[in-house]
């Protein structure tokens, strides 16, 4: 019995590339700009945030790439992710609706994976 290979929209194809290069562009920011000294007089990044921060966008971009193969659990490593950045902006002071935006992005990836080709959703393909 032949298998059928699987196939996802091409927004969500492209949403996922997405995730990819922005996390990859401000993981690597994060390590070499000092964000202390970027942040409003309110709310100064400390180094060992931005490093964290950092490090969490790159895992994003693992966890895209884990999506891309199909593999669902990329899908709760992005979960993960935000749950650690809210906590760390909750730390070093954001307020709690702005903590909590990161999970807008958590909120669209799923809708994205929701979008059908042929039938089948990228999140039904997910294993």
């Amino acid at each position: 019995m032949e298998q059928k290979a699987k196939r996802r929209h091409w927004f969500a194809t492209l949403w996922l590339i997405f995730i990819m290069i922005v996390n990859a562009i401000v993981g690597c920011i994060s390590f070499f700009i000092d964000m202390e000294s970027l942040g409003s007089p309110a709310v100064a990044i400390p180094s060992e945030a931005s490093i964290a921060l950092g490090i969490l966008s790159l895992f994003n971009v693992v966890c895209a790439a884990m999506l891309l193969k199909w593999i669902k659990c990329g899908f709760w490593g992005v979960v993960a992710t935000s749950i650690i950045a809210a906590g760390i902006n909750l730390y070093i002071g954001l307020s709690i609706g702005s903590a909590l935006m990161g999970f807008v992005g958590v909120m669209i990836l799923y809708g994205v994976l929701q979008i059908k080709k042929e039938g089948i959703s990228t999140w039904q393909g997910l294993s």
